[in-house]
């Protein structure tokens, strides 16, 4: 029997080698190759029990097939479960720029829906909970921007008051599915963030002004009332990170922050700054897949992040 260090250092390398095989599964079109359990055993430095534990795994995931006599099929990525956290993590490692598109353009038609139906649908705890959490990202979100060097766990921090703003987006919408996506959209907020592995580290870069302001104006609407503002502020947060927030969402947004009774000198000026209509090229040494799934680099977060790890 197995002491708890035993265990632990089994575990590791049991997920250690899940997670090479689904990676080196997500990078490039393998479809059809056929593996047997002694070859993942062997690639990924596992037993054979072992590897047929982590093939039951991936195939729950729809990744492989697993058949006697025939061995580990690779399936077609039209299979994968791309909802699962796993399979996104994977697909990042592989291809994160075209992963990260394909979350936002999902994020972009769910997150807005979910603040409108917030209007009618979350509990008084959950739109209390919404405004808390808006105040508390400006709060971290100002203090991280204005730090002249790194400050211990900030950027971990706002990312904890981020997805726990979206997660409560999520649930207040009343529909468990949606609810359910909230797993895969950390998973977009941390690697905007710069925290989705050890390697992004020091690429975190503080938030936009303007996010923090759109954060706080989609709490408001929920918690008032405003069904319209509360969909086209939700929606701005996504169009910033593309990068497509322009002049003509900007006035939009005026009028909205208006309504909300957040149209200060302040945050005209952050609205005004923010205009994403002058986009430069995608550098090539970020690659096709960017361009191809839609972010194309501006003044967003996300953006700032690509063109400083292009140079």
């Amino acid at each position: 029997m197995l002491d708890a260090a035993e265990q632990g250092r089994e575990g590791k390398k049991f997920y250690t080698a899940m997670r090479g095989f689904g990676r080196w599964i997500a990078t490039g079109k393998r479809g059809g190759a056929v593996r047997s359990l002694e070859d993942v055993a062997r690639e990924f430095g596992t037993t054979r029990a072992m590897a047929r534990d982590i093939c039951l795994i991936l195939q729950a995931k729809g990744m492989v097939q697993m058949r006697q006599r025939v061995g580990v099929t690779i399936q077609p990525m039209e299979n994968w479960d791309s909802l699962s956290r796993d399979v996104i993590a994977w697909r990042m490692h592989a291809d994160r720029w075209t992963q990260l598109s394909e979350l936002t353009e999902l994020r972009l038609g769910v997150e807005p829906h979910c603040a409108r139906l917030a209007i009618e649908r979350a509990s008084s705890s959950q739109k209390g909970s919404l405004r808390r959490l808006a105040d508390d990202l400006r709060v971290v979100g100002e203090r991280w921007i204005a730090a002249d060097e790194a400050v211990a766990n900030i950027d971990r921090d706002y990312l904890d008051l981020d997805q726990q703003f979206h997660r409560t987006m999520l649930a207040a919408s009343g529909i468990a599915l949606l609810r359910a996506l909230s797993p895969a959209f950390d998973l977009a907020l941390e690697v905007r963030n710069g925290s989705f592995d050890s390697t992004d580290q020091e690429s975190a870069t503080p938030p936009q002004r303007v996010s923090l302001l759109l954060h706080e104006a989609v709490a408001a609407a929920i918690y008032d009332g405003h069904a319209d503002e509360a969909e086209l502020c939700a929606a701005s947060i996504l169009h910033e990170v593309r990068g497509k927030l322009t002049s003509d969402l900007v006035d939009r947004l005026k009028v909205a922050l208006v309504k909300l009774h957040l149209y200060t000198p302040e945050n005209q000026a952050i609205l005004t700054a923010a205009r994403q209509d002058d986009l430069w090229a995608v550098p090539s040494a970020v690659g096709p897949g960017l361009a191809a799934g839609g972010l194309v680099p501006g003044q967003s977060t996300v953006s700032r992040r690509i063109a400083s790890s292009a140079e």
